[in-house]
């Protein structure tokens, strides 16, 4: 009886996973047909229009969402590859048709991109550099920054995670406490064994840290106040 329990809780757990899937999936198609209006051209119009030749299209999103990942839902303060990975797909005159590139980028840097065809700079202390040269294989990435300060209204406590993704690992590290969290993406790309704090890992986690010291831009004394209570 006891095997047979574990057996329909199993069963059930997999249902009520597929099921909140599922629920997601559907938002999101809602989502995108609700939104259409409110876009921009899209890629088949510009063609209509004549505008290919000048126009640079950009395909992204904010986040990812977790459906099951470490038992998480939707987001929340963590850096996983399912809410921090996230398609970034770009069509425009000399973006190579078909090209894929595997240096880690950041959204960030999409703004700077745009500025860059539309032949004008960001602020100097903007955190963005242009893709076009690495999506024309020209210029290559090592590393991916990613922050996030979240209120104690959130989780209980204040964090302030910061993460460095490479194309081989990544790492993220609670700056109050020191506590850590490091996968070697090679071989763990599920993220399920955490090697922050084991012997093995000490040179990698000491680069991750180097990383995280160097991160670009200036680090604000004062932060922006918080809306709600991410």
């Amino acid at each position: 009886m006891r095997n047979a329990s574990m057996t329909m809780l199993e069963v059930m757990s997999s249902r009520r996973e597929r099921s909140t899937v599922a629920r997601h999936d559907e938002q999101l198609l809602r989502d995108d047909f609700a939104d259409r209006p409110q876009r921009g051209p899209h890629p088949l119009q510009a063609a209509r229009l004549n505008l290919e030749d000048n126009t640079l299209v950009v395909y992204s999103t904010d986040h990812g969402d977790l459906l099951g990942d470490h038992d998480l839902y939707l987001k929340g303060p963590t850096a996983y590859e399912g809410l921090l990975r996230v398609g970034l797909i770009m069509k425009g005159p000399g973006i190579p048709v078909g090209a894929r590139i595997d240096d880690p980028v950041s959204t960030l840097d999409i703004a700077a991109t745009f500025a860059q065809v539309a032949g004008t700079e960001l602020d100097p202390a903007a955190q963005s550099r242009s893709l076009l040269r690495v999506a024309k294989g020209e210029e290559t990435r090592d590393v991916a920054y990613s922050e996030w300060y979240v209120n104690e209204a959130r989780c209980g406590v204040p964090l302030e995670l910061h993460t460095v993704r490479t194309k081989d690992w990544k790492c993220t590290v609670e700056m109050r406490s020191g506590a850590g969290e490091m996968y070697d993406l090679r071989e763990d790309l599920d993220e399920m064994r955490n090697l922050f704090d084991e012997s093995s890992a000490v040179a990698m986690r000491g680069e991750a840290l180097d990383m995280i010291r160097a991160r670009p831009g200036a680090v604000r004394k004062e932060r922006l106040p918080i809306i709600g209570m991410a």
